[in-house]
């Protein structure tokens, strides 16, 4: 294929990038199943683009030496970033509609137990059972719109024993038999007429003058109506608004219980550590559920005039919305003057916290305010709760942490899924599970303190084939490129000289080639807008081999184990004082165990007449699977290894880290100073990683920048 050919290919998969990054740029969630197909889809198209591209590359590499390139190379070069950049991005709209689905499965019952049959509900006769059983058997058999009305007919007939057997009716019907039973009373509470008027109590009184008049022959009942109590009343729950780090959060107030909760939502939006615990709480009828963290935080009312630290423990839902409906208070004629602790008290809205008997009466006070006969204003540190009912349309009755309208089943079976988070472990996928088997059993440190790891491998290294030419076709197409720049020259020089330097690149010195190696062809990318790395040199592991399969495609990937960006931003804000920390040369830092580094071979000459000699690898390289994986699990082993002496670093590095990026922050300047100091001495107290800090004062002070504080070790 010629280079015309090849460039028009080029310019082909271009465009298709164009059209990705338009729809990249204005996508916006709309409907979950549409957006799925179509993120799906993209996320194709850009896999084989990205697959094309590699082809592209390598028939590049097969043109004649001759052939002038031109700045190809480097336009593909940009095509391939892009590609994977886009990639990110669909894969981080998917994983929305992923965590989503979680969720969703989380509230769904997935009981697999078998519950025992419910009995059918009886009616022996008896006046004042007949509602229980019309209430029940209504909601098992009589709404059951799969059953005929014959069978109801059998079943209603089973359920009928001693006098209701009895019972006749006009048709031989559901409906008919049901009426009759209605209109039918018994011995021990109908009304009798023996030739005389039925006498009505006062709390029947609306129905004297239309009452039918009866024999000994016919009964009737009357169900007395009080008209004062003719809406169910809605009993208010004690909520109010607390403050926790300045954030308000909405909290329900319990005498009753023993211990503190938080919702994980709340603590996760709080930036709070969690702690990993065993621990088992009984509720209602002696039922233990599991808890597996808390956290501890502390709560303050608006002015601050109270505060008190607290210990929770973390579940995923403290309640379903309080209250359940929405109140109508235009009748309730509340104090101007008087301050709510909870002014949306009437409104459906979730609970973040729970405080129970250890703080409950740290925060009530002793004044009441009566509004009516079923309203009073209890006095608090958050000032006043609203306390006792209001009528409501609703007749569904609520328990606080069990709901009337729950069916068994579903109480069931969200008993026991377990009302907390997950172990992490245990949502470990395949790979990320071999990876942190591999990296626990084989990462080790040397004298000087830095980490010696190896790379997992999902199919034996033997499988690939001779790589070799490749690299070297690639590294003479890559020098014409560099005789056409000698600024590029210059810069590439620098950089290969400096990994020998520093002693990650070693020069192999062997009479024959071992059975197993790779090599791994390099391009630069030439990046003059950074001053700090005006040349991007990109190794290229995804190159296949005679074989068909690449060092990427037999690595494992151990995906991402540090918190999501979103996350670490959302706890950045809440920050006065924001520090940033930089680690240079990250994944350089971290030694490859001896017995890989055949895998990790390049190919390089001086110039462009010069002979070709070979080199490998002794550190992590950017470009491999699993390069992330084991940059971001050396930094956790970091923190377990020696976080225990800096405590304020080891929480930041733990949970604020994205990558080589630090985004965390203090309260005040001196605990910002402690903790950059802490940071400089954990990162740098066995030299296994170089760090550059930032701090910044929040306004009006000036932006401080402290540059450099540690050096980069070898």
């Amino acid at each position: 294929m010629t280079i015309t050919e090849l460039n028009r290919k080029q310019t082909a998969y271009k465009n298709k990038l164009k059209k990705i990054e338009q729809f990249v740029n204005s996508f916006q969630y709309v409907d979950e199943t549409k957006d799925c197909i179509e993120l799906t889809s993209k996320l194709n198209s850009i896999n084989d683009i990205i697959k094309e591209l590699d082809n592209l590359l390598n028939e590049y590499c097969s043109l004649p030496d001759k052939v002038e390139w031109n700045n190809s190379l480097e336009i593909l070069s940009d095509m391939e970033e892009d590609a994977e950049k886009f990639k990110v991005s669909i894969l981080v709209f998917l994983s929305k509609y992923e965590e989503q689905k979680k969720e969703n499965a989380k509230l769904s019952p997935k009981s697999h137990i078998k519950l025992p049959d419910l009995p059918l509900p009886t009616f022996s006769g008896k006046f004042q059972e007949f509602e229980n059983f019309k209430t029940q058997f209504m909601s098992v058999i009589g709404n059951n719109d799969s059953l005929n009305e014959s069978q109801k007919l059998m079943y209603l007939k089973s359920a009928l024993k001693n006098e209701a057997a009895l019972i006749q009716s006009d048709q031989d019907n559901f409906d008919s038999l049901l009426k009759a039973l209605e209109n039918s009373s018994f011995h021990n509470t109908k009304l009798h007429r023996d030739k005389t008027d039925v006498s009505i109590s006062s709390t029947a009184e609306a129905f004297i003058d239309t009452a039918p008049k009866v024999n000994s022959e016919q009964c009737f009942a009357l169900r007395s109506t009080d008209k004062k109590n003719s809406k169910p009343m809605k009993y208010l729950m004690s909520t109010a608004v607390a403050y926790v780090n300045g954030m308000p959060v909405r909290i329900i107030l319990d005498s009753a219980s023993e211990i503190n909760f938080i919702s994980s939502d709340c603590a996760i939006s709080l930036g709070l550590k969690r702690n990993q615990i065993h621990s088992s709480v009984s509720g209602i009828n002696g039922l233990a559920q599991d808890i597996k963290y808390e956290t501890n935080a502390i709560i303050s009312n608006k002015d601050n005039s109270f505060n008190e630290s607290l210990k929770f423990m973390v579940v995923p839902k403290i309640s379903s919305v309080t209250p359940s409906c929405n109140l109508d208070i235009s009748k309730l004629s509340l104090p101007k003057h008087i301050k709510l602790a909870d002014p949306s008290f009437h409104k459906p809205a979730k609970i973040s916290m729970l405080l129970g008997a250890q703080v409950f009466f740290k925060i009530i006070k002793a004044d009441q305010i009566k509004i009516n006969d079923s309203i009073t204003l209890q006095n608090s540190v958050f000032n006043y709760i609203v306390t006792g009912g209001l009528p409501t349309a609703d007749d569904k009755l609520h328990c606080f942490l069990l709901s009337e309208q729950e069916g068994l089943e579903n109480l069931i079976c969200k008993f026991w899924q377990l009302q907390s988070l997950e172990d992490e472990s245990l949502n470990l996928n395949s790979q990320t599970k071999l990876c942190e088997d591999h990296f626990v059993n084989n990462h080790r440190r040397d004298q000087t303190g830095h980490y010696i790891v190896q790379m997992a491998v999902l199919k034996e290294p033997s499988c690939l084939g001779e790589s070799k030419q490749t690299a070297i076709r690639q590294l003479n197409s890559l020098w014409r490129k560099l005789e056409a720049n000698p600024n590029l020259q210059q810069l590439y020089r620098n950089f290969i000289h400096e990994y020998l330097d520093m002693g990650h690149l070693e020069q192999v010195f062997e009479v024959s080639e071992p059975t197993v190696a790779y090599y791994m062809p390099h391009h630069g990318v030439l990046r003059p807008d950074s001053k700090s790395t005006p040349l991007r040199t990109v190794f290229d592991a995804s190159c296949a081999t005679t074989t068909g399969e690449s060092l990427n495609s037999i690595l494992a990937n151990g995906g991402v184990i540090q918190d999501e960006l979103f996350a670490i931003l959302l706890r950045f804000r809440k920050n006065r004082i924001g520090l940033i920390s930089d680690i240079k040369k990250m994944f350089r830092m971290i030694f490859i165990d001896e017995s890989q580094r055949d895998l990790l071979r390049i190919v390089w000459k001086e110039s462009i007449d010069d002979s070709i000699k070979t080199y490998k690898m002794n550190r992590v390289v950017y470009g491999t699977t699993c390069a992330p994986y084991l940059a971001q699990r050396v930094l956790k082993q970091l923190v377990m290894d020696d976080g225990h002496n800096y405590p304020l670093a080891a929480s930041a590095v733990s949970s604020d880290m994205y990558m080589d990026d630090l985004l965390t922050g203090a309260a005040d300047i001196y605990s910002a100073k402690q903790l950059k100091e802490q940071l400089i001495a954990l990162l740098t107290l066995y030299r296994p990683v170089a760090v550059r800090t930032y701090y910044a004062l929040s306004p009006p002070a000036q932006l401080q920048i402290v540059r450099d504080t540690g050096s980069v070790s070898a």
